[in-house]
């Protein structure tokens, strides 16, 4: 996604459009691959962009996404968080975000991980 210009406020929209066109491919069947230059990205984004795709190449194997997040509940998500409130799923429960104890090495991690 090298269109994407730097600033925070358009990764923030990246990542909505990235839910959003969801709704999109899933009404034709053409395959869609987006490519992401990770070294743009912060650690959260690139978690975000990841949990809005229901399959991911990883390690070159195309496999279901265990993290991902169906659009209308990943995008109550990003807009309780740009409201600076917590997210509440309709089921009513708070969603947790997990603290990693060594981001930067889990980001490296999965950097490795998702190059082909």
């Amino acid at each position: 996604m090298d269109w994407v210009p730097d600033g925070q406020s358009h990764i923030d929209d990246l990542i909505e459009f990235e839910a959003r066109v969801n709704d999109v491919w899933c009404r034709h069947d053409d395959a869609v691959i987006c490519t992401y230059r990770l070294s743009k990205f912060s650690g959260d984004a690139v978690i975000d962009i990841m949990r809005t795709h229901p399959l991911v190449i990883v390690g070159g194997i195309l496999q279901h996404n265990p993290f991902f997040v169906p659009p209308g509940e990943f995008l109550r998500e990003i807009r309780a968080r740009r409201a600076g409130r917590p997210a509440r799923p309709r089921d009513g429960r708070l969603t947790m975000k997990v603290q990693l104890e060594h981001p930067a090495d889990e980001i490296k991690r999965l950097q490795r991980c998702i190059m082909i």
